[in-house]
């Protein structure tokens, strides 16, 4: 008889971590939260030749955590202090953002306000997005809902489950209930019409209903 019992909050882990083949893109998008691992990755991304320009989003919101100010002026400071010769004229900043649709309504008034020539959907046609492993889908979704002109690429910072685990309980935060609170939204809003809807595997489902 085999006792084993599913690791139901990886299963949950691996279906919300969306993560797509890297290629050259018009722009990288940081998504605003307490995680530095975001903006550095982003960072990387940009090193690596991968898109010219860097927009970082976020003002304070619910996974704002301990970062003081806004999170896109929090993720800002991170990229200068591990290069301090950025070149500033290539990151853009979005401060007013509370949650996830606004990050994107006001990302695109921001960009075309920095650069008028450049529109999301229309000049700027592919974008790598980066936030923190467990939304990574559903910053897509929202992504797809309201810009779907736009060609997509998730880049997650990390794919190890179990140092995210750790990282949010050092945070104080239950991981299993994070990322069964994230499938509920995923579901929810897309019911809602804020996100697009998609169809759940039963398996992650079943994970979600054990979490």
């Amino acid at each position: 008889m085999n006792n084993h019992q599913p690791d139901y909050g990886r299963m949950a882990y691996q279906y919300l971590a969306l993560n797509n083949v890297l290629s050259r893109a018009d722009l990288i998008m940081g998504f605003g939260n307490f995680d530095q691992k975001v903006p550095l990755h982003c960072l990387q991304l940009y090193q690596q030749g991968l898109a010219p320009l860097i927009l970082f989003t976020g003002g304070r919101g619910s996974g704002t955590g301990d970062v003081q100010g806004a999170e896109s002026l929090w993720f800002k400071k991170i990229i200068l202090q591990e290069n301090p010769d950025f070149p500033l004229n290539n990151v853009i900043l979005e401060t007013e953002s509370t949650n996830t649709p606004e990050n994107v309504h006001f990302s695109k008034k921001t960009l075309e306000s920095h650069v008028p020539s450049l529109l999301l959907g229309k000049d700027i046609k592919k974008v790598i997005f980066v936030t923190t492993a467990y939304r990574q889908r559903r910053v897509g979704l929202t992504l797809k809902k309201i810009i779907p002109e736009l060609d997509l690429i998730s880049a997650p910072p990390t794919l190890n489950y179990g140092q995210d685990q750790e990282f949010f309980t050092q945070k104080g935060y239950d991981f299993a209930q994070v990322l069964k609170g994230e499938i509920e939204r995923i579901i929810n809003y897309g019911k809602l019409g804020y996100i697009c809807q998609e169809t759940i595997a039963p398996e992650v489902l079943s994970a979600f209903q054990h979490l």
